[in-house]
């Protein structure tokens, strides 16, 4: 196959289509505080984000029609890797898109759906005896930036230098997570309390599990390689938490955490309101099974009909509207995670939760 427009869009598509970017509510840092005092006060919390979309308007009519002409051709393994590849950024780009609307449930869905219901049952399992294991003691902890030479921005420079790798290491105010890899970029949220072990875990996580593949992968001989498969980041994401395993950083605070995340996203895609969904995270009934009903959540796990048959009129209704005429392709001027990442409220619900957004 030698599509090079396709080719090149894939490279256009994979640098501007930053979902984490675009999925974070502007000022996240001051309403998650408020947030935080709610919760820890008793009282009921109601969030009230504000997002900034990104619409890719000719970016997403370029990958439709990359999509059309690859669906064309003889289905061998290299066509096929690259229609995957630009359905997933076409997927990627509506949520972009529809950030802060209702689209955004069934959109999360199709993107981030597990591999079947065996794994599904199996990480479910596993988040329950995580949040069972007691809670570890409190550590001695630093502010993430802190110009300690131990803290993690001080660390993850370092560890850049020392490998002399072409990555910045930046501050970034409103990212949720502790770090993050982007385009030769490495981000560290400010202000976060870290631990010794927080800081060893998310250095390894994001050099040896992230940066050092995106290296690796520039001098790989196919573009897909260089701006990666369909699901490559998930797959990413899974070793880099094997390799946290590996180097025993996987520890009791660790998966509490991750399991936590996890618990609360099954919530809230069951119905929970973020408040309840919150108490999801805290405490779940040991082995229970996501096919039942929690009635204290006044959760219910099983998905309606509706909602397992909608995402892809949900991702087709999210495109723009295609201009008249042909189509042009634009040209140039981004083991599976075991938990599941994007902190994305299903929208569906946002009614009965109360939830109060509004987009820029």
């Amino acid at each position: 196959m030698r599509y090079p427009v396709v080719e090149k869009l894939l490279v256009r598509a994979a640098r501007e289509v930053q979902l984490l970017a675009a999925t974070s509510p502007v000022g996240a840092a001051a309403e998650r505080a408020r947030l935080v005092h709610e919760l820890r006060a008793g009282r009921a919390a109601t969030p009230r984000w504000t997002y900034a979309p990104v619409a890719h308007d000719e970016l997403r009519r370029g990958l439709d029609a990359a999509e059309r002409v690859l669906a064309a051709e003889a289905r061998t393994p290299l066509v096929t890797a690259h229609l995957d590849r630009v359905r997933e950024l076409a997927v990627e780009a509506a949520l972009c898109a529809a950030t802060g609307t209702p689209a955004v449930a069934g959109l999360a869905s199709e993107r981030f759906a597990a591999p079947g219901p065996h794994v599904q049952r199996e990480v479910t399992s596993t988040c329950a005896s995580w949040l069972a294991e007691p809670a570890p003691d409190v550590e001695v902890q630093l502010p993430s930036d802190s110009p300690d030479p131990r803290s993690l921005l001080s660390r993850m420079r370092a560890e850049v230098g020392r490998h002399h790798l072409p990555f910045k290491v930046v501050v970034q105010p409103s990212l949720a997570p502790l770090a993050a890899t982007g385009e030769q970029v490495i981000l560290v949220a400010p202000g976060r309390p870290t631990s010794e072990q927080d800081v060893a875990r998310t250095v390894l996580h994001e050099i040896e599990g992230h940066v050092r593949p995106r290296v690796r992968a520039q001098a790989a001989p196919l573009v897909l390689l260089r701006v990666g498969t369909a699901r490559g980041i998930d797959h990413q994401e899974g070793r880099a938490l094997l390799l946290e395993d590996r180097a025993s950083l996987l520890g009791p605070r660790r998966r509490r955490q991750l399991a936590a995340r996890h618990r609360a996203v099954e919530a809230m895609l069951g119905g929970c309101t973020w408040s309840r969904s919150c108490g999801c995270a805290r405490t779940w009934p040991r082995g229970r099974r996501t096919s039942g009903s929690w009635r204290r959540g006044r959760c219910r796990w099983r998905r309606s009909r509706r909602s397992r048959s909608s995402s892809r009129s949900v991702r087709a209704s999210a495109r723009p509207e295609p201009r008249h005429g042909k189509h042009t392709v634009c040209g140039a001027p981004v083991p599976p995670a075991c938990c599941t990442l994007l902190h994305v409220y299903p929208a569906r619900h946002w009614g009965s939760a109360g939830l109060h957004t509004s987009r820029q």
